[in-house]
């Protein structure tokens, strides 16, 4: 499937609007150029006026000679092509999350507590229970989706907010059951080092989050490049800190 946005601005504006214009199904990977060449044409839209093309960097997007932008520049001689500045931020966390054992770890224990309570609606009116009858706030767990470049700040957002009432849950299976699943959870919520570097972590994520967005709402591509190279060594510092 090829999903295709639009950015443009009208003759006498300066200011650019995105519109999403439609999700084409294709035959196979080679069917991209002829996918949007034809999508150009049923819209009475000259395909000459197309100034730069963004995606993933995929091979059959931004592949050198036979990807998408390389074969459009045969007919479009002026086209640039960019790698998403979104996606690469994302691929700049996921690199610098890879070779660091104390941030897989937390991200198991992220991922381990979202799908505790996303399968089952019984824990979650468990976990909703005990915070109201102790006055501490709940949010929902977020899943961290590996192409959502905001997908880390939300899903550890979403648990720092819940600890409270999270060590209560925990604490009320342990005691009932015996869960393992809460016996692992608590014990690494209770681990100084792990909390620190979910506190810190949110606090580097949040201020990456809104510079991001604005920088995205302002096109400063460039900045947001520089950023994603920011980020990259945001995780060595924090294992320093650590240690």
């Amino acid at each position: 499937m090829l999903v295709l946005y639009f950015k443009y601005r009208s003759p006498n504006s300066l200011v650019y609007k995105r519109v999403f214009c439609g999700i084409i199904q294709l035959t196979a990977c080679h069917a991209l150029e002829q996918a949007m060449k034809e999508f150009y044409n049923q819209h009475a839209i000259d395909l000459n006026r197309l100034v730069i093309l963004t995606s993933d960097d995929a091979s059959v997007m931004l592949g050198r000679w036979n990807g998408l932008a390389a074969l459009l520049k045969r007919t479009v001689p002026n086209l640039s092509d960019q790698h998403c500045v979104a996606h690469r931020e994302d691929l700049a966390l996921t690199a610098s999350w890879k070779d660091n054992n104390l941030l897989k770890n937390i991200e198991v224990l992220l991922c381990t507590v979202y799908t505790l309570f996303s399968r089952s609606s019984v824990e979650t009116a468990a976990l909703a229970e005990l915070a109201s009858v102790n006055e501490v706030d709940v949010l929902s767990f977020r899943p961290i989706q590996e192409v959502r470049w905001l997908s880390r700040h939300f899903t550890v957002s979403a648990f720092v907010r819940n600890v409270d009432a999270l060590v209560l849950f925990c604490e009320e299976q342990i005691n009932e059951c015996n869960d393992p699943i809460c016996t692992y959870v608590l014990r690494s919520i209770q681990d100084p080092q792990y909390l620190l570097a979910l506190y810190t972590l949110n606090d580097v994520l949040n201020e990456s989050a809104n510079l991001l967005k604005v920088l995205y709402h302002q096109s400063k591509l460039t900045s947001c490049a520089f950023l994603s190279s920011q980020i990259r060594s945001t995780v060595p510092w924090l294992q320093h800190f650590l240690e």
